[in-house]
């Protein structure tokens, strides 16, 4: 009994020495394997985002989301307010703040939006308007343009001769086009003219022509990004053009108008105007 009792000793021993531990300790905090900050980019689709940049200001830290979207930071200052920024190309910029603590691994998980798209498009108006006019001429020569509601003679009325229209702040080019069928010799007279309205202590003229129809004004990139790039209002007035000579040999003394027309004003967002654009009919 004695040497059994004396055998079972050292295999209890050995047994013992060979269970090992009771519980496994793990990776050490702030390795690797156990980062004090990790996290997931991935995009609206719940897709990895691949080769997104992550940075940490304060920190001087950076790193790169792999080919599962995963980042991590193996250690970084504990118990301070950090930023996290997130960045990647088509998305938009992410940051959010957390603290980390020594001892555990954060995990900070980020979705990205994808930058919004912007495409050229355009925003068409009508307008009909009706000009009456009638007034001497002057002999004195020379080209004129009248404005009817200041010519004094009869019956000088004149309606629906101005117009104005909003723009937003992305505007890249205007084209107004005014056309008409001729009711008196004089139709080929008409002016339209583009203005800004409230820049400054006086409206500009941004463009302008007159003949006939179709008569076309083309506003360009420069000057609607200059005088409009938080958007604004744009004015348009019909007015009667004439070359006097031409009225004196022609029509005489009198100076008659009377012709009512039709005009599409265009404006164009992000991309001018194709040059060959039209959106008047014959």
């Amino acid at each position: 009994m004695r040497g059994a009792l004396a055998f079972a000793i050292p295999v209890l021993l050995l047994l013992a020495g060979c269970s090992g531990p009771a519980e496994s300790t793990g990776p050490a905090a702030g390795s690797d394997e156990f980062p004090m900050l990790q996290g997931y980019i991935v995009d609206s689709g719940v897709r990895p985002v691949v080769g997104a940049k992550v940075t940490i200001a304060s920190a001087n830290a950076t790193a790169t989301s792999g080919n599962d979207g995963r980042f991590a930071f193996p250690s970084l200052p504990a118990q301070v307010p950090l930023v996290v920024v997130v960045e990647a190309k088509g998305f938009l910029p992410r940051g959010k703040a957390v603290s980390v603590s020594v001892g555990n691994s954060t995990l900070l998980n980020f979705t990205l939006d994808p930058v919004p798209s912007s495409k050229p498009y355009a925003v068409s108006q009508k307008f009909k308007g009706f000009i009456v006019c009638e007034a001497d001429v002057e002999t004195s020569g020379g080209a004129d343009v009248r404005d009817c509601s200041s010519v004094q003679g009869v019956n000088t009325g004149v309606s629906q001769r101005v117009a104005e229209f909003q723009v937003n702040g992305d505007l890249a080019g205007v084209v107004l086009e005014t056309s008409w069928a001729p009711r008196t010799p004089l139709a080929q007279y008409l002016n339209a003219t583009v203005e800004t309205v409230g820049f400054g202590d006086k409206d500009t003229l941004l463009a302008a022509a007159q003949g006939g129809s179709i008569l076309r004004v083309v506003v360009g990139q420069a000057a609607s990004k200059k005088y409009y790039s938080g958007g604004g209002t744009v004015r348009v007035t019909w007015s009667v053009g004439a070359n006097l000579d031409e009225l004196e040999a022609g029509a005489g003394a009198a100076f008659a108008f009377d012709q009512d027309f039709e005009a599409i004003f265009t404006a164009f967002y992000l991309q001018p105007p194709d040059p060959n654009f039209t959106a008047a009919g014959p």
